[in-house]
This record gives structure tokens, sequence and C-alpha cells, in this order.
């Protein structure tokens, strides 16, 4: 008896291995966040892998196969519109891993190859961008909320940054060109309208574009050959490297540097981007305090600057918020400050949220020395 108890007391705990529907509802999530053959231990690919071992003929398989394989195509037809060969390529082949038998995918891959020897794929423009040299700068702050805390040196190196927000006639055009990733991307409510194509009117066409998610911004970051700025890269385009508590200095807010206004709806509140030019940070950024909100390329994690001092810094690999930067409207000095942290799920598309673009030196058709 007493070996028989000494055994239970050693004997690890049974694990009860997923079954099928817990294993489909695994690949949908991966599926909605766009993870399908990376990374390898948390994508579609290995969760169907483990589906057809454990039932060989579920019917959802054909279906999440699929679903695959439409981005896949969507994101390699987006490279070869623009002659990107390698990257589309590299998206086909991957698109081929999920589901070998895709003859659609095949027919692309065997025009693609004799393309991957060309010319290299052409270069983003810096235009309408500012050049963000490479250093050292003060980010975050020793006031609350404790998020932003403590006040530290980080390094990073040289970028391009947006000098004002993505405007509503910039979305609507990749809009019409690229759709709205099955309403993934953006969600009526604001100055953009759908009817058999995506506009705006001319009045707000200057707006900075709202209601945009994560993903919308990262969508057209890529199709910009561009990128969301990480965290650190937006502060530091956003308050320069003397570790300024707002971006024109330490001076308080006024209405001629950040928009004041109180109001309720996006109407009676967003300005034309560039509007407060007084407000300008030493880099030439716009609207970094006030207007909407903007995604960047982190995921958020409350306590990352107790740790977090190293150079070119990306935040956490996983999460379930995006980090938002830039305040909003109204007088809130607190959030309108650069170090200020805000953060939403990827999906969230609200009446003030927006984004600006990124681009690292060696992707851009730009020359060391000529600036933005």
């Amino acid at each position: 008896m007493i070996l028989l108890l000494t055994l239970m007391l050693v004997a690890p705990p049974t694990v009860t291995p997923p079954d099928a529907a817990a294993l489909v509802r695994k690949a949908e999530r991966q599926l909605y966040t766009f993870k399908l053959t990376e990374p390898a231990h948390d994508c579609v690919y290995a969760t169907l892998q483990a589906l057809e071992a454990l039932e060989p003929k579920h019917p959802a398989i054909p279906r999440l196969k699929r679903g695959a394989v439409r981005l896949y195509r969507i994101w390699a037809q987006e490279a070869i519109s623009q002659a990107r060969w390698p990257k589309a390529g590299d998206l086909l082949t991957r698109g081929l891993k999920v589901d070998p038998s895709a003859a659609d995918l095949q027919a692309m891959l065997k025009e693609v190859k004799p393309k991957l020897k060309a010319a290299p794929p052409p270069a983003a423009s810096t235009e309408g961008m500012a050049y963000i040299p490479a250093g050292l700068f003060y980010m975050g702050s020793d006031a609350l909320p404790p998020d932003r805390k403590p006040k530290h040196k980080i390094h990073l190196d040289a970028f391009f940054i947006d000098r004002t927000e993505v405007s509503n006639l910039d979305f609507v055009q990749f809009l019409n060109k690229h759709g709205d990733g099955g309403g993934r991307y953006w969600k009526p409510g604001g100055a953009i309208t759908q009817g058999e194509r995506y506009s705006v009117s001319a009045a707000y066409a200057d707006y900075p574009a709202h209601f945009v998610s994560f993903f919308g911004a990262e969508a057209y970051c890529r199709a910009q050959l561009k990128r969301l700025p990480t965290e650190a890269e937006w502060e530091k385009a956003a308050r320069g490297v003397d570790g300024r508590q707002f971006p024109w200095g330490d001076a308080e807010p006024t209405a001629a540097r950040i928009n004041l206004t109180q109001a309720r709806g996006w109407e009676a509140v967003l300005q034309p981007s560039g509007s407060y030019t007084a407000g300008d940070s030493p880099f030439g950024l716009s609207d970094v305090a006030g207007q909407v909100w903007e995604w960047c390329a982190d995921w958020y994690d409350p306590k990352l600057y107790a740790w977090d001092h190293g150079s070119n810094p990306k935040g956490p690999k996983e999460g379930a918020h995006r980090v938002l930067k830039g305040g909003q409207f109204g007088p809130r000095p607190l959030q309108m400050e650069p170090s200020y942290r805000n953060h939403q799920p990827p999906q969230a598309m609200g009446p003030f949220t927006g984004f600006r673009c990124a681009l690292t030196p060696t992707e851009a058709h730009w020359t060391p020395g000529q600036g933005g």
C-alpha cells in the first residue's frame, strides 16, 4: 500500500492531448493572425499536421488550407505587381508547404522562378519622410504611469519615418488596389466610404486615415515597401534626443501646437495632417502629439522598460495588444507626451487610430548623406 501511494505521488500528471475541435479552433485563430507557416511552433501548418495525424479526413482541413493558400496568393500577387520576385517566390513556396496540391500557386511559382535572378527588387521612396540618424536618445519618463518608467538611454540605428500621418486619400488608394483584407484592415464610420470603390470627399482627403486596425496599417506599409516604426523609433522621431517632455520642448501645450478640440465625433475633432507646425518635433514630424493614435510594430509589455535597455529594441515576441503612440485630442497633456504608452488589440479600429510608416535606409532610394 505504501509503495502504491508513493508511485501515485511521484507519477507525472496526465496530459490530455487536444481533440480535433480544439485543433480546428487553434488553426482558425492562427489564420486570423496571419500565422501560416511561421513561427514553426505556432502556425496553421503545424496545427494542420497535428489535426491530420489525429483525424486525416476531418472536414475542416480543406477549408483551412484554402484560407492559408488564399492569403499567400494575395500576398504573392502583390509582390509580383511590385516586381519583388524573391519575395513572391518565398510566399508561393510557403503556400505550397501548406498545400502542395495548390495548382494556382504551382503555376505562379513556375512563372516567377525565371525572374528570381533578374534585377534587384525596387526600393521604397523616401519622399515625405524624415531621416533620423543613428545614435542615443532618452526614452521613457520617470513620471506616472509606471509603464513608461524609468527614463533611460537607447541606441537606435538610422531610419526614415513619415513626416505626417498617412492620409485618408493615401489609404483609399491602397484599399482600391489591395482591398480591405476581408474587413480586417478598416471599417466604415469615418471619412472613407465604400460603394463599388472606396472613396473620400475632397474635404477630408488630407485628414489622417482613421478606423484603421494594426493589420491595415501593417498591410499599407508593406504595400509601400515600408514598415511600421518600432515604439523606440517612433518616440525618438517624436521627441528628439534630449529627453524633452513634448515634441517642441517642455513648454505647456497650446492651440497652436496641438489639437485641443473638446468635442465628440471625428468630424468635429480631426484636422488636416500638418495643421500644427508649431508643435513639430526636432526632426520635423507633425501631429506626433494629438490627432490620431498611431500604431507601432511592438507588442505591448507594461514592464518592458524595467529591463529592456539595449540597442534597437523591438518589444516582446508576442502579446495581446500592440503599442499606440501620439496622444489624441483635447486638453490632456499627459497622453500627448511622446513617452506615453497606449495599447489596443491589433484588430481594434477606432475613430482615432491611424499610423505612419518607417523605412530602413538600406531598403530606400537614398544615398547616405543626402538626408530625407
